[in-house]
């Protein structure tokens, strides 16, 4: 079993510590699902510290693997200035602000 289905298995048995173990080496690696399950736990703080920034910072990695809800999700805290300063500072990001501003115009 992959470590991106041990954690997703362990996510929804609401075991967010173990989730945790696999889903941060899945989305590392490139998985969107985990990207997105991580940027929910630390929104939440199931299992982990709660993090607005650690959030965002998944959240911007599932937006940057094309997930369309996570592009949305973070051109609205861009628009809204809510958006932490750490992530604004990635690259990804300041394209989409472009788009964003481009867009509102």
């Amino acid at each position: 079993m992959s470590d991106l289905w041990r954690g997703i298995k362990a996510f929804k048995e609401g075991q967010y510590q173990e989730a945790h173990v696999f889903l941060e080496p899945a989305a590392i690696s490139g998985s969107c699902e985990a990207c997105l399950l991580l940027s929910r736990m630390y929104f939440a703080g199931n299992g982990v510290e709660q993090s607005r920034d650690r959030y965002a910072f998944w959240l911007c990695r599932a937006a940057e693997l094309g997930d369309p809800a996570a592009r949305a999700k973070i051109k609205r805290m861009l628009r809204s200035n809510t958006l932490p300063t750490a992530v604004k500072e990635d690259v990804f990001v300041s394209r989409l602000s472009g788009v964003a501003a481009r867009q509102s115009s």
